[in-house]
């Protein structure tokens, strides 16, 4: 498949590529404690390489933790987007969040619908992950996540899921 570019925030960082898609020539670009903006900045020198193939972008639970209105997060990542497509970028996954503890849930599903939107506007594939870190009462999972970062439990879920849309 050739290069392949994940980038985002601190799931990203701590996401062991390697181990989980050791068949994929990735690149880690995740940031902890990253925000939409950061990767508007970083993606041009990310992706600069004839290379790149792939990329998955996973961005946003800061944003939203800091409070951001999800109409001007998605303006903002329509950016990313836009950068992404034209870069020629042959396949291009666009993660939705993890549920977050202390951010209301409609509000992290209004923003995954938002990718989703997003994702259709330009030909690109969204990967809806949130209901796979829910328990039966649409409570965040403890196994899998502290209410923002993943456990080795989560990550493992997070690498089905991935595994079901990019290999």
């Amino acid at each position: 498949m050739g290069n392949f570019v994940f980038i985002g925030d601190s799931i990203l960082d701590w996401f062991n590529c390697n181990y989980y898609f050791p068949e994929l020539d990735i690149i880690n670009h995740g940031v902890a404690g990253d925000i939409i903006n950061g990767v508007i900045s970083r993606l041009p020198q990310a992706v600069n390489r004839q290379e790149t193939q792939s990329i998955l972008v996973m961005i946003g639970h800061n944003d939203l933790c800091m409070g951001a209105d999800v109409a001007q997060a998605m303006s903002k990542f329509e950016k990313i987007c836009a950068l992404i497509k034209e870069k020629n970028i042959s396949n291009v996954y666009i993660s939705g969040l993890l549920p977050i503890d202390f951010v209301d849930n409609t509000i992290v599903m209004d923003y995954n619908n938002g990718l989703k939107e997003l994702s259709l506007k330009y030909g690109f594939t969204f990967i809806p992950v949130r209901d796979n870190f829910m328990d039966n009462n649409l409570n965040i999972n403890n196994e899998l996540s502290d209410g923002l970062h993943l456990t080795e439990k989560g990550y493992n879920v997070l690498a089905k899921v991935f595994k079901n849309y990019i290999v």
